[in-house]
């Protein structure tokens, strides 16, 4: 083969590999159904409708069906219900306020945690992308801190367990925050979104912070419009006001007619093998992930534990590297570990004989729900693949079992009347 054909023959893969076909996606045709409107949305239109109205008229999904009360447009989520504030079909952006958010009331709380987990990322898109987190905070001693603006409390008081009785609130704004960052005292009670398309005036004077609040946070609907790209396996996504869909690694020239027929083969090569590779990470990405998901779940889901979760970086940096051991059990071994803000903590890092996430999440549903001066307290987790470990408060004097059982083989002898008041 001559030197001119392989360099074209080369060239020809390289075009193959790196270009892409766009497209613009195309609105459901929907034209023999008439708009709608409720309060100040006045044209309710695909993939929106509201309720009652013919369902062929909106996208197939029940997420897509808004309702009307009080000349309120009303968007219902699992058991969250959210003010619709605008549509704007020209961006593909539908935009939310809380119900328990007042306008010029700085007292105002929003009713629900805005979570990313909570809205369906096959429909809606954008959320981190368009949005800031805004956290509601409480704490048992006041902070001394520019990026907290002291605010109504928002939290449940039934779920703190201390004998305090002055509670302070705080609001910060425009980081997610990791709640091993904050002061011991202090809890975080919602996490709202505000909208960073609408630059917020002043973050750190409560008025400026709750003016975006009323203004809501945003979200993209673009994906109701990817149907038919992915169907035929293309990438849909959302670039400046315009959804476009590109296909990778298209035969779209017949090499058999450019006399390289023996090119198709390294062609299907070349674009499969890294698809391969990617599917098979993907996989073994994916096992380990549903298990992390499910711990994960199953310690959001549980409101009075507040569990911190860490990365394996940060249990190794707080245990150095796991330099002190306390102990050792059936599932695992203990380590004496350190806060960044000061307190020292029990690290326990589970064992392989801990068979699986049920187990991890037994250990943590029974000792996270016990709140007692005389018990030792969840902090927080880490869960990284097979990695798997508790962060508990340390225990300075040690267990109370060397107290009941000061020597080995010998308890204390307690009374039926000790026994029935230590129950007490």
């Amino acid at each position: 083969m001559s030197t001119t054909r392989i360099q074209f023959l080369i060239s020809t893969i390289s075009i193959l590999l790196l270009c892409t076909t766009t497209c613009k996606a195309q609105n459901n045709p929907v034209s023999l159904c008439s708009s709608s409107s409720c309060g100040n949305i006045r044209n309710i239109s695909y993939p929106f409708r509201l309720k009652g109205g013919p369902k062929t008229c909106g996208y197939p999904n029940s997420n897509f069906e808004l309702d009307c009360q009080n000349n309120q447009t009303i968007f219902n989520l699992k058991s969250a219900k959210y003010f619709v504030e605008a549509i704007d079909y020209s961006k593909f952006s539908i935009r939310f306020v809380d119900p328990g958010l007042e306008k010029g009331n700085l007292s105002s709380c929003p009713v629900y945690s805005v979570d990313y987990d909570d809205w369906p990322s096959t429909i809606f898109n954008m959320f981190f992308d368009w949005n800031i987190p805004v956290a509601f905070i409480h704490c048992l001693a006041p902070i001394n801190s520019s990026i907290y603006v002291k605010s109504a409390f928002c939290g449940n008081r039934s779920n703190i367990f201390s004998n305090s009785s002055e509670i302070y609130s705080y609001v910060t704004v425009g980081q997610y925050i990791h709640v091993s960052d904050l002061e011991d005292s202090c809890t975080v009670d919602r996490v709202f979104q505000a909208s960073s398309h609408r630059t917020m005036r002043d973050s750190s004077s409560l008025s400026g912070i709750y003016e975006s609040l009323a203004y809501g946070f945003e979200l993209s609907w673009f994906r109701v419009l990817c149907g038919e790209c992915e169907k035929n396996n293309g990438f849909c996504s959302l670039e400046g006001n315009q959804v476009s869909c590109k296909h990778y690694c298209r035969e779209d020239i017949p090499l058999s007619q450019l006399g390289f027929g023996s090119a198709i083969i390294g062609l299907k090569f070349l674009c499969g093998f890294p698809f391969l590779v990617g599917l098979v990470v993907y996989k073994w990405r994916r096992r380990h992930l549903s298990v992390d998901e499910s711990i994960e779940d199953f310690l959001q889901s549980q409101k009075n534990l507040m569990p911190i979760k860490y990365s394996y970086s940060e249990i190794k940096k707080m245990t150095n590297n796991f330099k002190e051991k306390l102990g050792e059990g059936a599932y695992g071994t203990v380590f004496k570990g350190k806060l960044r803000s000061g307190p020292y903590v029990a690290v326990k890092l589970m064992g392989k004989s801990m068979a699986n996430d049920q187990e991890f999440i037994s250990e943590v549903g029974t000792i996270g729900r016990i709140h007692h001066i005389n018990v030792v307290q969840l902090i927080g987790f880490c869960v990284e693949g097979s990695k798997c470990a508790l962060v508990y408060d340390f225990m300075p004097k040690a267990s109370l079992d060397n107290y009941i059982c000061p020597q080995e083989g010998r308890a204390l002898s307690l009374s039926y009347e000790k026994m029935f008041e230590i129950l007490l």
